[in-house]
């Protein structure tokens, strides 16, 4: 029931700061595709929208739960892992965008299958379907490219990687993308400059209240606060916990990298620190019960998110 109540957050603060609507896109075709697909219906402020997009979120933070708790990374963590990714998805400073929710989807996937190839013999599935949904989304956007760096890191890392492996890891990509392209020829709508189209790289900060500042600035700092705490968390983790933790690790640099190369669409993109920022605060609220600050840190949390 709280995933459920905090994940309905950003509603409420809806209905005191206003439905926040403004988005530059710089893959007008591919996004515009999809907002036509599903008929704007989450960027819409109707009821359904809540009770659809409320069920995503909490979905995908069991499923996000699902995965850490498998690695066996902490000590009876519970849902501890669910309620840090529901809290930094209503800790954005904008409700839920439908894009958004499915990167996050297919990213989870990706998570979920590359993760899986340290105890599996046969991983050309895995592999497969990692890249596969990494390609996808960088259909998005191509300054989602890092995330194709962090994939192949995170396979190095996982397991001692073959050349096929390597290659089969690169078909991955490539699919979504021969997919889309075969799709829009198809169509008479191909054009070179629709699917490769530059970054448009800006160190222009959008203009934010100050609320919003702040809880962006909690956002970053949360995960580094987490880091710290950490540390002798991850001495005593088992191998296997060790190379999911760099794995998140990585991931939210990447996701660091991607934010500041999409200065033009922030603070959307944070949506793709959720991930990495909810599995690095998970260590705070571990803390013996005896303990008050991470009960107080976890208030603070629900407050700030409250705020509109």
């Amino acid at each position: 029931m709280l995933l459920v109540i905090i994940a309905a957050i950003p509603y409420y603060s809806i209905t005191t700061s206003g439905w926040h609507t403004t988005l530059l896109i710089d893959n007008k075709l591919y996004l515009l595709n999809f907002l036509q697909i599903t008929g704007g219906f989450f960027e819409k402020p109707v009821v359904l929208n809540l009770l659809a997009s409320t069920a995503i979120v909490v979905i995908e933070s069991l499923f996000f739960n699902k995965i850490i708790n498998d690695q066996k990374i902490f000590d009876r963590p519970g849902f501890l892992p669910a309620l840090g990714y529901v809290l930094m998805t209503s800790l954005v400073p904008l409700h839920y965008q439908s894009y958004m929710l499915s990167i996050n989807g297919m990213l989870l996937l990706s998570i979920s299958n590359i993760l899986s190839v340290y105890k599996k013999e046969k991983v050309n599935n895995s592999i497969l379907i990692a890249y596969f949904f990494t390609g996808a989304i960088t259909c998005f956007s191509i300054s989602y490219l890092p995330l194709c760096i962090w994939l192949f890191i995170s396979l190095i890392i996982m397991r001692p990687t073959s050349l096929r492996e390597i290659m089969l890891a690169v078909t991955g990509l490539v699919l979504p993308f021969y997919f889309l392209v075969s799709i829009l020829y198809l169509s008479s709508n191909f054009s070179q400059t629709t699917i490769f189209q530059q970054i448009k790289f800006s160190i222009t900060f959008p203009q934010l209240d100050i609320l919003s500042w702040v809880k962006i600035a909690f956002f970053l700092l949360m995960p580094l606060l987490g880091i710290l705490r950490s540390n002798r968390l991850v001495s005593k983790m088992l191998i296997q916990g060790r190379k999911t933790y760099t794995v998140m690790f990585v991931l939210f640099i990447c996701a660091v990298v991607i934010n500041f190369l999409s200065l033009v669409n922030f603070p959307f993109t944070l949506y793709l620190l959720v991930i990495p920022s909810g599995f690095l605060i998970t260590p705070l609220f571990l803390s013996s019960k005896k303990y008050f600050w991470p009960n107080l840190l976890l208030m603070l949390l629900i407050f700030l998110c409250f705020l509109g």
